[in-house]
């Protein structure tokens, strides 16, 4: 070796060395600039003295262990983390502040432990090692529920539950398979497609199938990439599902418009449907419905909408042919879009198919390659088939190598492929690797929170049983009788719920039976009014037959009642209790809320209009929700006086002398 080659060795030894120096000293200044566990224990015994006000004794600085063997559990975390369960330390940053929230309260930390929710390495004393691997914090913990907890809806995670009813929402289980994860059989968003070639023309239908949200803003369907010609095919398949009892419909009488527009206020139809998106939001927008549909199809569908949607949350209204007509004809004249209407009409479409044979057959194939019947139904009984799309029960699991990027330049890992996958399926597609999931119009928001219960959707429980939390799901109540066929024609559980069945767009009708007398309950069945004077909405009026509305009447008596309402109180009430309830109706300033005559205020019910409450309420109802009316509708504004058995008894007495037949109380007077 000559001197050149030494002298280049040494050189490189030499910088080889210096970086080698370098490295460790930034490493040792790095490691010695770090708190570690002993110095945050000192920090919080200093802090809790001064915010005490008292000197700091001694204190002893010593390693936390929390073991949970059942859970694998070994965590120092609380070494670090000292103030875990110190409200006081609330100011404070992290380690030394509070776990948020009341978590630990359901989940104390000697019984869980830290990594068996926010996983990592809970073992180790160094924070880049207890944070690494699967460690978790933030929105990404409710992941980590789902361990214990089989719910679908969980107070705790609320994100993850958003992301869960977002997908029962748009039905992801009509076309993926989830493990405990209910289907939605009860009123299916989508219509049933049997006879839409009797309901719909074919131009709508066009514009429809390109792009919903074109048509209607607020459209819930989403959107199939596919070609024009395709949705061609798809029309020409659908308009030859025909309805026989639309298509023998050849007369019915003259609509008058005017007539039409009355009837459809009193029938309060804004309360569900949207019309122009202005109004309700449980049923289809009806703004442009003119566009839409034949004016017979409507006749057909008022007369009778549980046999042309069988899952429709629409109630019979007992309409007569005339209304019927008069409704159709205010809503073809009223809610059509003629712009549209005269563009639609002179598109001109270009023949794709050899013969309407062909375009059918391949529409057919379209319907099925979809699996659009996964959501609408079969035209035909023949034409089963399976989900579409891929098991999600695991897809928490899925590693990174498993996922098909395409040609995406997005970060490679499973939240934002499944983050990207929702905002723009198409991304992933390939000439080799077609897909057929739709378009939907969602915020970053809500994908946010579908990605986030989609993570959930893991193998990561914990099999020992006592910590596991099982959902109960309690049969559905079904209505007995002839009871029960009547809630079904009217639809009540579309708005109200008892018996932990319905939906709660209004009053829940559960003690209703123990509520209201009968003869107003009678009176209001065949002709509602509004409740509230604050509120516009009451009601439809059903045009219910005496002998419906006697059916309903005995049904809610017997069926919606509570053996912790007493019955039969009214026999004590006294004049003298009457005096005393309208000294204590005074002196708690109720006018403030309520109306007697012509006196008081609109946030709650009134005692006069509409009924009197004398001859509404019962007794025993009045006095149980003085007592307590948190008990009975736990979000009421209302307050809790804390009332005396006597005082509650008072009021009662008070308020059942409001009465229709006892004119001195149906004004107010000071």
């Amino acid at each position: 070796m000559n001197k050149e080659e030494i002298k280049k060795l040494n050189l490189n030894q030499f910088f080889f060395t210096l970086v080698w120096i370098l490295g460790a000293v930034i490493l040792i200044t790095s490691c010695s600039s770090q708190k570690s566990w002993r110095d945050y224990q000192i920090e919080y015994a200093k802090l809790k003295a001064e915010k005490s006000g008292q000197k700091i004794g001694q204190y002893s600085v010593k390693e936390h262990l929390i073991e949970v063997p059942e859970l694998g559990v070994r965590d120092r975390c609380t070494s670090c983390h000292v103030a875990m369960d110190d409200m006081q330390m609330f100011d404070q940053e992290n380690p030394l502040k509070p776990h948020p929230m009341n978590y630990l309260r359901d989940h104390p930390v000697d019984q869980f432990g830290c990594t068996v929710c926010h996983g990592g390495n809970g073992e180790t004393l160094q924070v880049q090692k207890a944070h690494s691997g699967n460690f978790r914090s933030g929105v990404l913990v409710q992941i980590s529920c789902s361990k214990c907890h089989q719910q679908e809806s969980l107070a705790g995670a609320p994100d993850v539950s958003h992301g869960k009813a977002l997908m029962k929402k748009y039905q992801c289980v009509n076309c993926h398979y989830i493990r405990n994860f209910s289907e939605t059989k009860l009123f299916r968003p989508a219509p049933r497609l049997v006879g839409i070639g009797s309901k719909v023309n074919d131009k709508w239908m066009r514009r429809w199938l390109k792009d919903p949200k074109s048509y209607l803003p607020n459209a819930r369907m989403p959107k199939f990439q596919i070609e024009d010609k395709y949705i061609d095919a798809l029309i020409g398949y659908l308009m030859t599902s025909k309805d026989p009892v639309v298509e023998a419909l050849t007369s019915y009488p003259e609509g008058d418009v005017t007539s039409g527009k009355g009837t459809l206020r009193l029938a309060f139809c804004i309360t569900c449907h949207p019309f122009n998106q202005k109004g309700g939001k449980e049923a289809p927008d009806l703004g442009r419905i003119g566009n839409k549909v034949r004016e017979k199809w409507i006749v057909q569908m008022l007369q009778d909408p549980h046999r042309m949607q069988p899952q429709t949350t629409m109630p019979h209204y007992n309409f007569t042919l005339q209304q019927i007509s008069d409704i159709a004809a205010y809503l073809m004249d009223e809610f059509t879009d003629w712009e549209m209407w005269e563009e639609d009409d002179t598109t001109k479409i270009p023949v794709y198919w050899n013969n309407e044979k062909e375009r059918v057959e391949i529409g057919r194939k379209v319907y099925k390659e979809l699996r659009c019947a996964n959501c609408h139904g079969l035209l035909q009984e023949t034409d089963g088939w399976i989900k579409i799309g891929p098991d999600l029960s695991f897809i928490g699991d899925k590693s990174v190598d498993e996922i098909n990027f395409g040609n995406s330049t997005i970060p490679r890992t499973l939240p934002d492929y499944l983050f990207e996958k929702i905002k723009n399926p198409q991304a992933f597609a390939t000439p080799e690797n077609l897909l057929k999931m739709p378009k939907y119009d969602l915020s970053d928001e809500d994908i946010k929170d579908i990605v986030l219960a989609l993570l959930s959707f893991n193998s990561d429980t914990i099999k020992v049983e006592k910590y596991r939390v099982k959902s109960v799901k309690k049969p559905l109540y079904e209505p007995p009788g002839e009871f029960g066929k009547l809630v079904e024609k009217f639809r009540c559980f579309s708005c109200h719920s008892f018996k932990g069945r319905g939906h709660n767009i209004t009053y829940d009708l559960s003690l209703e039976g123990s509520r209201v007398q009968k003869e107003w309950l009678y009176n209001y069945l065949k002709l509602s009014y509004t409740i509230r004077p604050i509120l516009t909405i009451r009601m439809p009026i059903f045009n219910m037959t005496d002998e419906e509305a006697r059916i309903l009447t005995e049904g809610i008596m017997h069926e919606m009642v509570s053996p912790k309402i007493p019955k039969n109180l009214e026999s004590r009430l006294t004049p003298k209790l009457v005096e005393k309830g309208k000294q204590l109706f005074d002196s708690k300033g109720c006018l403030a809320c309520h109306q007697v005559g012509q006196r008081g205020g609109y946030v709650g019910p009134s005692f006069t209009q509409g009924a009197m409450v004398g001859d509404k309420l019962q007794a025993g109802w009045i006095f149980t929700w003085l007592k307590n009316p948190q008990a009975i509708k736990p979000d009421v504004l209302e307050p809790n006086y804390g009332f005396t058995d006597e005082e509650a008894l008072a009021l009662t007495a008070y308020l059942k002398s409001i009465t229709s037949k006892n004119k001195s109380n149906r004004s107010y007077e000071p």
